[in-house]
């Protein structure tokens, strides 16, 4: 499971037929809301558990960038009591890394929480399934400086998208003008990537 909070105690992840459960039984008790709280690993096998949430190597607070090696290694797992559920950190391997480096360790659940930097959620159900997603990023939340303010107009200091995850973040609020430009980007992207692969940096299999 992904959870989008990592102030974690004693939790019972469940999941059936049903719909995915994910409770705080201490020391507050709190339910969570499946696909806006957290989302489930598919596939995921059925079961119910209830057992202390016990960190795994945690780089906590994160540094900027991402670089969290949480459950990559068998070793991270060492002092790790059998049965408990598994908090693991995103970052610099795949998902199916960390759940299995867990289930080896005797994790009962895991539980897989944002390594913490600002960044982008558009694409967590496509990482959630171990899909590769890409994009133009046109800045988001990040602040526009005065130089860029100068030459595109804008509010220097001001985000380049106030929007970005507010409420105000709907269909009404679209600038077609830049939804346009990107769209070539991400097709100019889409071709020259279909014909030549060179570009694209090496990545050495985990």
């Amino acid at each position: 499971m992904g959870l989008n909070d990592d102030r974690l105690a004693g939790y019972r992840p469940g999941a059936a037929n049903g719909p995915a459960v994910l409770d705080r039984v201490s020391p507050d008790a709190k339910s969570y809301v499946p696909g806006e709280d957290f989302h489930t690993f598919q596939p995921s096998p059925p079961g119910d558990v209830t057992a202390q949430v016990q960190g795994v190597d945690l780089t906590l607070p994160p540094t900027p960038a991402p670089s969290s090696t949480s459950g990559c290694e068998e070793a991270d797992f060492a002092g790790f009591v059998a049965g408990n559920i598994a908090l693991i950190q995103r970052g610099t391997s795949p998902f199916a890394q960390k759940v299995r480096n867990a289930g080896f360790a005797g994790a009962s659940a895991v539980i897989v929480f944002n390594e913490g930097q600002p960044g982008r959620t558009d694409s967590t159900p496509l990482d959630l399934g171990e899909w590769r997603a890409g994009g133009i990023f046109t800045g988001a939340e990040g602040t526009k400086t005065p130089e860029e303010a100068a030459m595109f107009g804008g509010t220097a200091g001001a985000p380049y998208d106030p929007c970005y995850h507010q409420a105000c973040d709907t269909l009404a609020n679209v600038n077609a003008t830049v939804f346009d430009v990107n769209a070539d980007a991400i097709a100019d992207s889409t071709a020259r990537f279909a014909f030549d692969l060179r570009g694209i940096p090496p990545r050495t299999a985990p």
